[in-house]
């Protein structure tokens, strides 16, 4: 986020502080585009509760067990916790993403 960001920046000389997102794009060539596909909302009716429901429920989760935050890094996961469909990939409602909760 900018707020951590800005946090981050601080500690560090501003003119040698630089956030590198993707170190491989450096050095893998011929990596291909990511996907611009659209994301859109799976129905409430289909999903069965609300991202803020779905959200309280993992939260209760991971603090009962002593965690901050909770990453989630399976495609089908996120599309379920965030009510989101996409088609980044081939015969499946997914889309490329991963998700910190905090």
């Amino acid at each position: 986020s900018v707020s951590d960001y800005n946090e981050l920046k601080k500690g560090f000389n501003e003119e040698n502080f630089k956030i590198k997102y993707d170190l491989l794009e450096s050095v893998w060539d011929d990596r291909p585009k990511f996907p611009k596909e659209s994301i859109y909302v799976h129905d409430l009716c289909y999903a069965g509760r609300s991202l803020s429901q779905k959200i309280e429920v993992i939260r209760e989760k991971y603090h009962s067990s002593g965690a901050d935050s909770y990453i989630i890094s399976s495609l089908d996961d996120i599309a379920w916790t965030f009510n989101l469909r996409g088609s980044d990939v081939l015969n499946n409602t997914t889309f490329y993403s991963y998700t910190l909760i905090e």
